[in-house]
């Protein structure tokens, strides 16, 4: 008798079922709804293995049709998540399963029978909530989630984001699709844009999590629409190569592999290996990353880089060391009023045609030389009373020597001696008559003195007259 009146039921079930599926107001999409299927479960409930079972064998016969997802209650798995997820439906036993928040099943035979085949058939209606991205991914030991979609503008709609665990061990049975977290947005608009992030325990199979999401009316508890996507484990710290040589041209490329997802990379210089003194901080949208040499001086300098995607960030890369040299050369021939700084052309006196000279009965070479230690960064002042020039180059030095010292350079027309830094030197120790001369009305003084002085170190060519002048910074 009771047999009868249970198949009574269904046969009422089954004719009523289809009058609660009314269609909404549609959002255009090529995009298929997609049914799902809450089941309601425990570790001590005799019964629910058989309907997980047959949930997860349906499930994967109509793959893409509808998302199963399994809520424990009053086990090791239940949450206090989970647990009102109960309340909110009524669920006054296990098992029971919910289908698209709308259809409730009691009990193995009801949920297999019937409920299935409702998620089966629900998943024919045109969806009235759309998902056009989901991104999932694992950084700094939390799943992290960006969800972008449509609604039909319905204002009492709320959008779920579940962090789910399938395949999980307990006392050497395995579980489905067990709900882990759960977060809740309220959407009021005809586009939302929610993100989500759930901390990852320490008994969390990371290859096992998924994110469902599924946006579901408060008023009238359907489901409109369901999307699941496996969590990535690809959002890590981007691979740097040690390059195998010091770096003196620029630009200089550094490579290393994109980090899936990320929408950018954040990339620092620092001179110690711990980035207590970063020298710089920056965002690039992908690599490489091209070094140039201004700002930078020579020396030793240590390099990060880290994914970026809205707030998140990955654990930074491996550090790499760079051995750089900073030079400028300036060469430069005699009796010709150009010469090149870093391969470039420029005049030595800008307009008047000067060029460098040996003055025979010294042997040495002068030149006007403003524009050339302009070239270097540094100052030249002429004073016309006293017939003195004044040359002044302030030098960078990377850590732990002193940030900057500066070379000051005083010397005369027709002196011998100069003072640097205020003490007295001879300009040439092998010839005491070298000294600044005036030719054409251009002051003109003894090259290598002002360059070695300086710090650089200056080249003669006497086959092709050329004087190379190689600056380190």
């Amino acid at each position: 008798m009771k047999i009868k009146k249970f198949v009574i039921f269904l046969m009422i079930v089954a004719l009523v079922l289809p009058v609660f599926g009314s269609a909404r107001d549609a959002v255009s999409s090529s995009e298929s709804r997609v049914s799902m299927v809450e089941l309601f479960t425990a570790t001590w409930c005799t019964f629910c293995p058989a309907a997980e079972k047959a949930v997860s064998d349906e499930f994967a016969s109509e793959n893409g049709k509808f998302i199963f997802v399994a809520y424990h209650l009053g086990d090791p798995f239940a949450t206090k998540d989970t647990t009102n997820r109960g309340y909110f439906y009524g669920v006054t036993g296990t098992p029971t399963a919910l289908v698209n928040g709308k259809y409730k099943f009691i009990g193995t035979s009801q949920i297999k029978s019937v409920g299935l085949s409702r998620a089966v058939s629900d998943s024919e209606k045109v969806p009235t909530v759309n998902f056009s991205k989901i991104d999932t991914f694992i950084a700094n030991n939390d799943v992290n989630v960006e969800i972008v979609g449509k609604n039909s503008g319905k204002n009492s709609l709320n959008l779920f984001v579940l962090l789910v665990e399938d395949n999980v061990q307990y006392k050497g049975k395995t579980y489905r699709f067990v709900v882990r977290k759960i977060k809740k947005f309220g959407e009021s608009s005809d586009s939302f844009e929610e993100n989500a992030s759930f901390g990852i325990l320490n008994n969390y199979n990371q290859n096992e999590l998924y994110v469902v999401a599924f946006a579901q009316d408060t008023e009238t508890s359907e489901i409109y629409q369901a999307k699941e996507v496996k969590v990535s484990n690809d959002f890590n710290a981007p691979l740097l190569t040690q390059p195998k040589t010091e770096i003196t041209t620029f630009p200089y490329s550094i490579n290393f592999k994109e980090t899936p997802l990320s929408e950018g990379y954040e990339v620092q210089f620092a001179t110690d290996k711990l980035f207590y003194a970063v020298v710089r901080d920056e965002n690039i949208d992908k690599p490489p990353y091209i070094i140039g040499k201004k700002d930078l001086i020579s020396g030793k300098y240590f390099v990060r880089v880290r994914a970026l995607k809205n707030k998140i960030r990955s654990p930074w890369s491996n550090v790499i060391s760079l051995d750089i040299k900073v030079l400028e050369t300036i060469v430069m021939k005699i009796g010709e009023p150009f010469m090149e700084v870093d391969g470039v052309s420029q005049e030595i006196d800008p307009g008047r045609g000067t060029v460098p000279v040996i003055i025979s009965k010294w042997s040495r070479t002068v030149v006007p030389i403003c524009a050339i230690v302009e070239a270097l960064g540094g100052d030249v002042e002429w004073d016309a009373p006293t017939k003195t020039i004044a040359i002044t180059l302030t030098k960078r030095e990377p850590p732990p020597a002193p940030p900057t010292y500066t070379i000051y350079i005083v010397m005369q027309i027709d002196n011998p001696r100069a003072s640097v830094n205020g003490i007295k030197r001879w300009i040439d120790d092998g010839n005491h008559n070298v000294a600044p001369i005036i030719i054409n009305n251009r002051t003109m003084v003894p090259i290598r003195f002002v360059m070695q002085t300086l710090g650089c170190k200056v080249e003669w060519d006497p086959d092709k007259k050329e004087i190379t002048i190689i600056f380190e910074e």
